[in-house]
């Protein structure tokens, strides 16, 4: 998600952790990909990113952003097979669903029209949900990782129950806030 761009601003990124049962199963995942493949240790515990990292002053105006959200009902996502990106990063795919992509485009239509933060190219077009595995792979452990994980279990699911504020450190990324949208009431039997 990228790191300070300047010494005095925070970088700042919001994403949807994961939540359980997919939790235990990704950090496990995140560790043996690690341990197997001599890739970089994850910077974040498991989540999807809905805005990648932007510059701030201070956190406060973007937490209130993300408590203006807590009237959101929950939702669910669907992870499927491992794939790649080229930059030699390995992930999970997360399939876009229209919850998920309507909480995506209003955070980025309000952070730009209220904030001055524009999308990054990426976000525009070509944007792609998914779940980070592993990073800083080699083109030839890239395809090993991929030739290992793809029996994994097609598919998962998790209920979205809430959003984090996260800011980068020299330690990685930490929750400085989080959010927890409004649950989904089952119907009635």
């Amino acid at each position: 998600m990228g790191g300070r761009t300047e010494e005095s601003a925070l970088q700042l990124a919001i994403v949807i952790p994961v939540s359980p049962p997919a939790l235990q199963d990704l950090i496990s995942l995140q560790d043996e990909c690690f341990r197997n493949f001599g890739c970089d240790a994850p910077e974040a515990p498991p989540h999807i990113t809905l805005k990648l990292g932007f510059a701030a002053a201070t956190a406060e105006p973007f937490k209130r952003l993300l408590d203006s959200l807590a009237g959101t009902t929950e939702f669910e996502v669907s992870l499927r097979a491992v794939d790649a990106f080229e930059e030699g990063i390995a992930f999970l795919d997360v399939v876009s669903n229209d919850p998920l992509e309507a909480l995506r485009q209003r955070l980025l239509d309000t952070l730009k029209s209220n904030h001055g933060i524009e999308p990054l190219p990426i976000e525009i077009s070509g944007y792609r949900f998914h779940v980070t595995l592993a990073s800083g792979l080699s083109r030839a452990e890239l395809q090993r990782l991929l030739a290992t994980y793809s029996t994994l279990p097609p598919e998962g699911r998790f209920s979205v129950s809430c959003l984090q504020l996260l800011s980068y450190t020299p330690a990685g990324w930490i929750a400085l806030h989080e959010t927890s949208l409004k649950p989904l009431i089952p119907a009635e039997t």
